[in-house]
């Protein structure tokens, strides 16, 4: 399998893939049987996929379909990393962190974003066996002295 393009980073962002593209074979096999149909829309993320992957077979029903087998045993296998942050990240900071991710862990990593504002600030990330505090919460607790100290300054 290659590595999934950055714009498909999350297990529900892949189910979709893997949804619109089962869809779009479905229709090629009843093209196949004679249906004057059109071919369902893809999503743009869908459809790089299918031309990055498969090229120009991607017109061909059973191509489509060992694509879409490949891309569920990506989702049952891949590392799946959880990343918290403490408000919505816009699009450039969740691009940002899944291309280090990828670079700089594993490359076939899946993504999840949560939002959890009592972390103040910073991040957790999580993975299957590890947990990463890098939360503001997490060194208040840790440090109580310090931001008294801090605060005190600020008078």
């Amino acid at each position: 399998m290659a590595i999934l393009p950055d714009s498909i980073y999350s297990p529900d962002h892949l189910r979709f893939c893997i949804e619109d593209l089962d869809r779009y074979a479905a229709a090629l096999e009843r093209r196949d049987r004679g249906s004057k149909a059109a071919l369902p829309e893809l999503s743009t993320e869908a459809s790089d996929l299918l031309g990055e992957i498969k090229g120009a077979d991607s017109n061909r029903a059973d191509v489509v379909r060992a694509l879409v087998v490949e891309l569920q045993r990506h989702l049952e296998v891949a590392p799946k990393v959880a990343i918290t942050l403490a408000a919505p990240p816009p699009r450039g900071l969740k691009a940002e962190l899944v291309e280090w991710l990828r670079a700089n862990t594993v490359p076939e990593a899946m993504v999840e974003f949560l939002v959890n504002p009592d972390i103040a600030g910073g991040m957790v990330v999580r993975t299957a066996n590890k947990i990463f505090d890098f939360s503001f919460r997490s060194k208040l607790l840790h440090e109580p002295m310090r931001f008294t100290r801090i605060l005190e300054r600020v008078r």
